[in-house]
This record gives structure tokens, sequence and C-alpha cells, in this order.
């Protein structure tokens, strides 16, 4: 890799964690070039401005997320492993940066249907789900199946949103993980 390369990584990826930790896109430029170990001078030089620096690191997310989705479609799994494997992965991409998650879903929240990647975004992910129910359901109605898909990704992402202190008060010291990992056995099962 050379080091512009390694630079422009490493501020997308500082930004990221920043915006995932403070969750706020009000991260400043010197603490992105501090995380990223770069000079601020960078994000002019590799982005013109924070702002393209935030849209490409938001590109990446969901170009991560994407491909989290398409483990859907693309693993030569049963169905069920693979609704399984997506939704672990899934639950690990999101706590990786969950403030940047949590500034994702006020979007969808306020902008609704007024931001069309954003929708067709929503309609792409809610079909890989139904696709891979249709599997499993087999015979079921499709819009039983549909329903099925978006309790499925709500019912996924929801606790997400909590946050682990949220999480801590109702679970004491267990492992956040294994917790996610028996409630993801326990939703596939009620799905499915």
């Amino acid at each position: 890799m050379t080091c512009e390369r390694s630079a422009k990584d490493s501020l997308l990826k500082a930004t990221l964690e920043m915006i995932g930790e403070k969750g706020t896109y009000n991260t400043s430029i010197r603490e992105i070039a501090a995380r990223a170990d770069v000079n601020s001078a960078a994000i002019s030089y590799y982005f013109g401005s924070k702002d393209k620096l935030v849209e490409e690191a938001l590109n990446l997310f969901y170009k991560e997320i994407e491909g989290i989705f398409r483990l859907l479609a693309t693993c030569d799994k049963p169905a069920i492993e693979r609704i399984r494997l997506f939704s672990i992965e899934l639950v690990k991409y999101i706590n990786k940066y969950p403030g940047f998650f949590k500034n994702e879903v006020a979007v969808h929240l306020l902008e609704g249907s007024k931001n069309k990647v954003a929708e067709d975004r929503m309609k792409f992910q809610v079909q890989a789900i139904v696709e891979v129910l249709s599997e499993v359901l087999g015979d079921e109605k499709k819009e039983i199946i549909l329903l099925k898909g978006i309790q499925f990704l709500s019912s996924l992402i929801y606790p997400q949103l909590w946050g682990k202190g949220s999480f801590k008060a109702m679970f004491g010291d267990k492992d956040y993980f294994n917790v996610m990992e028996i409630y993801v056995e326990e939703l596939i099962q009620s799905i499915c």
C-alpha cells in the first residue's frame, strides 16, 4: 500500500471511529487527523473538505453494510445458516461504529422517503432478507414474507440502538455478543 493510499484510508477509518464513538458529525478536522496520525492539511488534500471526508466515510460504511447483506445471497450455506451469519456480522459491524449507525438511523427518521438513496438502500436490504426468507418459508404468501422480513430487520436492529449502557442495565456483566448470539437464534426461530 502506498503512503498516499494509507493516509487516505487512515483518515476514513479515523472518521468512522470518531463519529462512531461521539455519535456526531461535529468531530473536528484536528481530532480526525490526530486519530489518523496525519497532518490536518491531508483532509483538504485527499478530500477537499471535511464534509467530503464524512460523505466518503458514510459511503464506506454503507459499502460494508451492503457487503454484509450480500452474505444472504452469495454465501454457499443453507438459508438458515446465511441468516445467522448475516445477523451476527451485522451486529458486530453496527457495534464497531455505534454512533455512526445511530446518526444514520436519525437521518432515515427525519428524511424518510425524501432521501432516494436511503430509500433504495432500505429496499435492497429488505429484498435481501425477503429472498432468503422465501427459501426458508417456501409457500408462504409474498406479503407475509415481506412483513416477516421487515419484522426480522427491525428486531435485529432495534437492540443495537440501545447502546451497551442500556444493555448492561438489563443484563449486568453478561457478554454483549454472547447474549446477541442467543438473541439472534431466538429471532430466527420465531420468524422462521
